[in-house]
């Protein structure tokens, strides 16, 4: 992006998204790789059918983020030469924020591991779901934040080298106060829904 003195274009340090014109701009760069059209995730339970998308739409975006998330994760970790699948992690929140994607807010009961007790909660404060639906004035009845989602998962599946699914569990796009999820084995994520659930209730 070519600077213009700010009479254009702005970098928000508080909201981490790059703006042209008022134009919200996302940084992208994944090696297509050939898992984008092969891989696919658990299914999508009752609560993330988006009206405007069909399941089959909506488990593409899911599951291609997913793979775009674990090939930039391994490209980011081979330049730094990160190792440890805690600093991969801790790159990720980074990466995703200046990318301009959202914030990454991992709250304290996250347990990030190399087997299958791996398990993440996290907010996304200002996903650029969100902000597109709010810009068109849109609500759903259903979480919407179905790349942001799945770019996460990808990120830590390759972190971690443990193969772990996202998912919404409370969006701004249905009104709610964040976008809130939690990241773990496919079939462990009912169980954490579950417990988070009545745990608020």
């Amino acid at each position: 992006m070519i600077c213009c003195g700010g009479r254009y274009c702005s970098r928000s340090c508080v909201r981490n998204c790059s703006l042209v014109d008022r134009t919200r701009f996302l940084l992208a760069w994944s090696t297509p790789s050939p898992k984008l059209w092969t891989t696919k995730g658990p299914p999508f339970p009752d609560s993330y059918a988006i009206p405007s998308l069909s399941s089959s739409q909506g488990e593409f975006i899911y599951n291609s983020a997913r793979e775009i998330g674990r090939n930039d994760s391994r490209r980011f970790s081979e330049r730094l030469g990160l190792t440890d699948g805690l600093d991969r992690l801790s790159s990720g929140p980074v990466h995703f924020a200046h990318a301009g994607w959202a914030l990454v807010d991992i709250l304290d009961d996250s347990t990030p591991a190399m087997d299958d007790s791996y398990y993440l909660h996290y907010y996304h404060p200002n996903t650029f779901e969100s902000e597109v639906l709010k810009q068109r004035g849109r609500t759903l009845q259903t979480c919407g934040c179905l790349f942001s989602a799945g770019y996460s998962a990808g990120w830590c599946s390759h972190a971690f080298n443990v193969e772990v699914h996202g998912r919404e569990i409370s969006c701004l796009s249905r009104g709610d106060t964040t976008c809130e999820f939690i990241m773990a084995p496919s079939e462990k994520l009912d169980g954490h829904e579950a417990r988070m659930r009545g745990q608020k209730g």
